[in-house]
């Protein structure tokens, strides 16, 4: 769904920007990079594994159009801790995995030490004044990277939001898919489950899923 999305995105417009948070080595960002070369990507990605085969990925593929940039996002200007998921390069979250056995028993290393920025920095720093639109998978982080958008969080600037829900991991956060959802609709946009047309519009419409699963929300 998301790549057909965006698809239809870039096609409509030349010059499209995307900023995508938690790119991993690049999955959805190069195929789309590749296609639309006109198109802007901003790639942000913490972890230094995944970031350092997403630079990679984009010189084999001599792809000019995407910008990567290695920090968290959050909602203040500090140093923060990232856990490494042994068996997964796109679990690896700031928020940890104490009580999850399945990735306790595996070892790996310590937490590593990264930069966290709000993303209004980001968009301040390469003046991004226009977001086509704006996609976050951050395990249970997507709340705190939206509010950190600040001014920038509204329609005229960005125009779509992909964010990837899963209870599990916003629970670590101490927030819930509601909390996520209503901030998106005081500031104006409407939500659904990406991929239907059923709108959620209160706390009771919210999705329930199990632990470790997700779903993404589209907010437009």
């Amino acid at each position: 769904f998301y790549l057909d999305f965006t698809s239809k995105i870039l096609s409509k417009k030349n010059s499209s920007i995307i900023v995508d948070v938690g790119s991993n080595i690049g999955t959805t960002v190069l195929p789309l990079a590749i296609k639309y070369p006109k198109a802007k990507f901003y790639s942000i990605e913490p972890h230094p594994l995944p970031a350092s085969r997403f630079i990679t990925n984009c010189e084999v593929n001599k792809v000019n159009n995407v910008t990567l940039i290695s920090t968290a996002i959050g909602e203040k200007s500090e140093l923060a801790f990232i856990h490494t998921c042994p068996n997964n390069s796109g679990g690896h979250r700031l928020t940890g995995f104490k009580g999850r056995e399945d990735i306790e028993k595996i070892p790996c290393f310590g937490p590593i030490v990264v930069p966290l920025k709000p993303l209004e920095e980001i968009f301040d720093k390469f003046q991004i004044k226009k977001c086509d639109l704006l996609k976050i998978d951050t395990e249970g982080y997507e709340y705190y990277v939206l509010k950190s958008l600040k001014n920038y969080l509204q329609k005229k600037c960005v125009k779509y939001v992909v964010a990837e829900y899963g209870p599990e991991g916003m629970r670590k956060t101490k927030k819930s898919g509601w909390d996520l959802i209503s901030l998106m609709i005081e500031k104006g946009y409407q939500c659904k489950i990406f991929g239907s047309d059923k709108l959620i519009a209160s706390e009771k419409d919210v999705p329930r899923i199990a632990d470790f699963s997700v779903i993404d929300l589209l907010f437009f």
